[in-house]
């Protein structure tokens, strides 16, 4: 017999880590891992961190939670920008998870302050003022502000940009969004003597290169000033400028989009004298990209002196920019102009090619040119421009004969082809051309003819001066269909083209006025059915239609009750009702001038037992007029009729308005009433608003109350509802705020261990929050940390630099109340000396898992920090962390520490404790541990 001896070993497990992330929070600098490992809950989970240069940041263990989850959460300690790596082990994981994360994190910069750079400014009514913000300090983080006005009725303010409404003071308040703080601005409106308009404004845009041409026309004449703003489709301001109208009042602003967003833009106008800025829209649609370019023709053959018409056909029929330049490769056979036109000149062949400007895509046509049989001239040639009719008539004589063809191309003063013909000649060689001019433009007209064995096309010119009336070519409504109830009002909008017509005259008519009328555009809905509503216009009878469907109101309304009034101290018409359709119904009407045109129209929301009201102020003003008021709600069989008359009353106009102080100094929690005396004394209208440039410092009520609510400037307005006139006091309330110093700093710089110990006094005393920054030499943020004052507001830093530079440091400490920080240096000469030596006691020992000793020793004069220490034993198996111990104790001079680690029959596998001293291992995150000894690798 003989025998073999079997040893069997459990098949090792093999555990993963999976499912890892890394987010950094922007805000506050901190960074979390989460991942799984694949044993489970209840595992020790290890990490190590390190910087873009390769050394250890942070080291740190957890244990696992259910399903095997983990979590780390850590502040770099040396907090510089770049890629971080990280190690991620567990007892059974053959390698090591391992990663990279990118670090940047600016610390949060609080604003200080804002300021304007106008502090106060007279406008007349419709100028426009641009007010720009400077948000301190320069690196601010957050640099939003929001604007505000005292006083809407007087000026507006939207972006920086002031609008003048209207006569009168209004403060303009810019807010910083972080922290509150303001500017202030006094805007002071004048009346413009004569109301003045923006009248013929056009926009042209070039999609293809964002270009955009505002023109138009101020009523004021020349030598005005013209404001524009434009704003995109988010609402941001995209352009703003300003130029000086020309002869006859003519402006001209051309320009760049600078953000080209597609969408829908708003144009305003402003200019001194216009009451409210003119208004317009403008489409802006991104480039359409050029994909290819071809002919017509691929080749042809022509006799010397004959002219072909190429036409180049851009792709996709859409594209943006269709430009094209047009070659020949031999012009003493054939040359092209600028419109395809071909001129055979020599026999031979030529090719004309066709470029497209965007993208430089070709096509071509190989011309061949024959000899023509004899020299043939072009003479004799007229062009008559008719009077009366504009018709353009070209005569003249080709030497080859009758029965010859000949050519003509016309171009308009800017070189457009305006006409392309080709005719016979007849007896003797005589042509002749009638056309009527395509473009109608003013100036001076090139005519090119040319026939077979023509050498060069016969040129000549001619003047055109005949007033071209652009025809209406079509009609569009906004809406092709709608729906509405009975007693509903629908606004329909025709748009006559091209745009230039010269008689934009449109008719509207109704297919059923027993379901729809029509007038002005304005559709009533009468009765139940369907109607056609067509607009016509006047010139050339082109047709639009929307088709009206006309429901049942859901029950019979009616509207009763109505009163109307005018006021003729506010100058508005009021008009009560009630619809019997009870609340939340909704009413229209039309106010119809003595003249019969509309006044007003208007839709508002029944209330609590079909209540409705209409507050409005007359366009048109006729005294002793009659105006007649239309009123409609779904289910109104027809609308309800009334009339009023306007009979205005005289009335003692307000001239202006007096405050009995100019200038008041509070604290806070005072009271201060103040008094205006209106003038005349009999005027009429006596009632007046009163209002705060700044509520945070001071309120007003509206009997002129004053009270001090913090310190700083406010302005109180009082504006007499007629007229808006004004009149100021300014308040400053003082506020008595302890002064917080900052005193007795000291800083000492352990020459043997480089830690650094920074002691003060702050005056607000104990229990009081107290930061430090440190910046080293090259001005970067070193060391950042917060500690509480002690008795008698003493405090204490304890720190080593993380830079390790020598040099000049900056040390800034802060404290709630302190105005400025206090501000001292320090310098530095970097030690390698660290507080504690680590002595390892023999070798690791393999007796029932794996032993570790070492001796910690304090070194000699390095000074003592806060707290206890923590010695940390880190196990690796080959180069994977496995688990961690840590041992916390205060050491004064020196500790002898001892610990085992439960691995199963550790055999010969390659296991080594790494040992650390930090000041501290715990769940404290805001600040990584600092290291106190140099590490030492025990086998």
């Amino acid at each position: 017999t003989d025998t073999c001896i079997i040893t069997v070993e459990e098949v090792p497990v093999v555990v993963t880590i999976s499912d890892v992330t890394v987010k950094v929070d922007s805000q506050t600098g901190k960074v979390t891992v989460e991942g799984k490992v694949s044993s489970g809950s209840g595992n020790e989970v290890t990490i190590q961190v390190f910087d873009p240069e390769g050394n250890l940041d942070y080291i740190g263990q957890t244990t696992s939670v259910e399903d095997g989850k983990f979590r780390f959460e850590f502040t770099p300690r040396t907090g510089a920008s770049g890629t971080y790596s990280i190690r991620i082990g567990a007892a059974g994981v053959k390698e090591p998870y391992e990663d990279e994360f990118e670090y940047e994190y600016e610390a949060f910069v609080p604003v200080t302050g804002v300021s304007l750079d106008i502090k106060e400014a007279t406008l007349k009514v419709g100028q426009i003022l641009q007010l720009t913000a400077t948000v301190e300090p320069e690196n601010a983080t957050n640099q939003e502000v929001t604007w505000s006005s005292s006083d809407e009725s007087v000026a507006t303010v939207e972006n920086g940009i002031v609008t003048a409404v209207g006569a009168g003071t209004a403060t303009i308040t810019v807010t910083t969004v972080d922290g509150g703080l303001t500017d202030t601005c006094i805007i002071t409106v004048e009346e413009t003597p004569i109301e003045v308009t923006i009248e013929n404004v056009t926009i042209e845009v070039d999609s293809a290169t964002g270009k955009v041409i505002i023109e138009g026309k101020v009523s004021s004449g020349s030598g005005k000033e013209v404001t524009v703003v434009v704003i995109d489709p988010n609402g941001n301001n995209d352009y703003i400028d300003q130029t000086t109208s020309g002869e006859g009042g003519i402006f001209r602003f051309e320009f760049t989009l600078f953000n080209q967003i597609e969408g829908t833009y708003t144009v305003k106008l402003g200019a001194v004298g216009v009451a409210k800025p003119y208004e317009a829209i403008f489409k802006y649609e991104l480039p359409v990209p050029v994909t290819g370019v071809s002919l017509d023709k691929e080749e042809a053959t022509l006799t010397i002196g004959e002219i072909l018409q190429l036409t180049a056909t851009v792709e996709p029929e859409n594209a943006t920019n269709k430009a094209v330049t047009w070659s020949s490769s031999n012009e003493s056979v054939a040359t092209v102009d600028q419109n395809g036109i071909v001129t055979a000149v020599g026999a031979g062949t030529a090719i004309i090619t066709v470029t497209t400007v965007e993208g430089g895509f070709t096509a071509t046509c190989t011309i061949t040119v024959k000899e023509a049989p004899t020299v043939v001239t072009i003479s004799d040639v007229t062009v008559k421009v008719d009077p009366e009719t504009g018709r353009i008539t070209v005569e003249g004589k080709v030497s080859s004969g009758s029965g010859q063809y000949v050519a003509i191309v016309v171009y308009t003063p800017d070189d457009d082809i305006d006409y392309i013909g080709q005719t016979t000649s007849g007896a003797d060689g005589k042509f002749v051309f009638v056309y009527t001019s395509r473009l109608g433009i003013k100036g001076t007209y090139t005519v090119k003819l040319g026939a077979v064995g023509l050498e060069e096309p016969y040129e000549t010119t001619f003047e055109y001066d005949y007033e071209v009336t652009v025809p209406v070519t079509g009609v569009s409504l906004d809406k092709e269909k709608a729906t509405l109830k009975i007693g509903d009002i629908l606004q329909l909008t025709a748009k006559v083209e091209p745009e230039n017509a010269t008689n934009q005259a449109v008719i509207w008519s109704s297919s059923n006025e027993n379901v729809a009328t029509v007038e002005n555009g304005v559709v009533t809905a009468v009765g139940v059915g369907t109607a056609i509503i067509t607009v016509t216009t006047v010139d050339g009878g082109f047709t639009a239609s929307c088709t009206i469907t006309v429901e049942e109101a859901p029950t019979e309304v009616t509207i009763s009750d109505v009163t109307v009034r005018v006021d003729y101290i506010i100058d508005k018409v009021i008009v009560e009702g009630k619809v019997s359709s009870g609340s939340g119904q909704y009413v229209s009407i039309q106010v119809l001038d003595p003249n019969g045109f509309h006044d007003f129209i208007g839709q508002t929301t029944s209330k609590e037992d079909g209540k409705f009201t209409f507050v409005f102020t007359l366009n048109v003003k006729v005294q002793g007029g009659i105006y007649t008021v239309k009123l409609g709600a779904r289910g109104l069989a027809e609308p309800y009729v009334t009339t009023f008359k306007y009979e205005h009353e005289v009335t003692v106009p307000v001239t202006g308005v007096s405050l009995d102080k100019e200038e008041a100094t509070l604290k806070i929690g005072d009271t201060l009433k103040l008094t205006a005396t209106v003038e005349p004394e009999n005027a009429t209208n006596k009632a007046v608003t009163w209002s705060s440039s700044n509520e945070q410092v001071a309120i007003v009520d509206q009997d002129g109350v004053v009270t001090a609510v913090g310190a700083g400037t406010a302005i109180i307005t009082v504006t007499t509802a007629d007229g808006g006139f004004t009149d100021t006091c300014i308040i400053t309330v003082e506020e008595e705020v302890p002064v917080v110093i900052i005193s007795d700093v000291t800083v000492e710089v352990d020459p043997e261990t480089g830690m650094v110990i920074v002691e003060g006094k702050v005056s607000s005393g104990s229990n009081k929050e107290v930061t430090i920054r440190v910046y080293n030499p090259e001005g970067e943020i070193d060391y950042v940390s917060q500690t509480t004052s002690m008795e008698d507001g003493k405090f204490r830093f304890v720190f080593t630099p993380r830079t390790e530079m020598d040099g000049t440091y900056v040390i800034n400490i802060a404290a709630l109340g302190v105005e400025e920080p206090f501000e001292t240096t320090f310098e530095y000469v970097v030690s390698k000396k660290k507080p504690f030596e680590i002595i390892p006691v023999g070798s690791l020992e393999r007796v029932g898992g794996i032993w570790a000793t070492v001796n910690v020793k304090r070194v000699e004069g390095t000074p003592d920090h806060e707290g206890q220490e923590v010695v940390v034993f880190q196990l690796m198996k080959g180069s994977t962390p496995m688990t961690i111990t840590a041992v916390k104790q205060d050491i004064t001079s020196e500790l002898t520490v001892t610990v085992m680690f439960n691995v199963l029959d550790p055999g010969n596998e390659e296991y080594t404790v790494e040992v650390f001293v930090f000041n501290k291992f715990d769940s404290d995150t805001g600040t990584a541990p600092i290291i106190l000894a140099e590490s030492k690798m025990m086998n």
